[in-house]
């Protein structure tokens, strides 16, 4: 952190991005460097700036599990709903990744946890296809409609029940 306010005090861009479009914003959330994300704030770099691939600093932080991240880009005023390429929002991408603490977060800050990719596949569907119990359980006690089914009317239910998860499916009959 005192290296980018050194070099923020030279004159360097704080939002100049590197190869895949990734700013210095992005690579700290991506390691989970709550102290550089500080000082970039300070400096003025843009919490949303979102990488080539259109994943934004807070999307990256929900990606690897970066809780505490998230809740800071939040202060932040970044947009917890963006979208990247493909449809994933941070909602999506934590319950993909069963990050049930970055979701505890999302759901207190109103994100949307319905939200689609195009084939119709919401955080609730990804958290019962990969097993992800804890997160379905945060997603349902937010209010998510843990029923919705994708463009092929497969529910979370019957996903977790083809992929053998049991105790997701139990979760979500109850």
């Amino acid at each position: 952190a005192d290296s980018l306010r050194a070099l923020g005090a030279l004159g360097a861009s704080v939002n100049r991005a590197v190869g895949n479009g990734r700013s210095p914003m992005w690579i700290a959330a991506l390691n989970g460097h709550l102290d550089c994300i500080r000082a970039l704030r300070d400096l003025g770099a843009d919490p949303d700036q979102a990488a080539s691939n259109g994943c934004t600093p807070a999307y990256v932080s929900a990606e690897y599990g970066h809780a505490e991240c998230v809740a800071l880009y939040r202060e932040l005023g970044a947009d917890l709903n963006r979208v990247e390429r493909s449809g994933m929002t941070p909602a999506f991408i934590a319950a993909l990744n069963g990050h049930a603490a970055v979701l505890r977060f999302l759901c207190e800050a109103k994100a949307d946890l319905n939200k689609a990719k195009p084939n119709g596949c919401t955080p609730a569907y990804v958290a019962a296809e990969f097993g992800h119990r804890e997160c379905l359980r945060v997603l349902a006690g937010a209010g998510a409609d843990v029923g919705l089914g994708n463009v092929n009317g497969v529910t979370p239910a019957a996903i977790a029940g083809q992929k053998g998860h049991t105790s997701c499916v139990e979760l979500l009959d109850s």
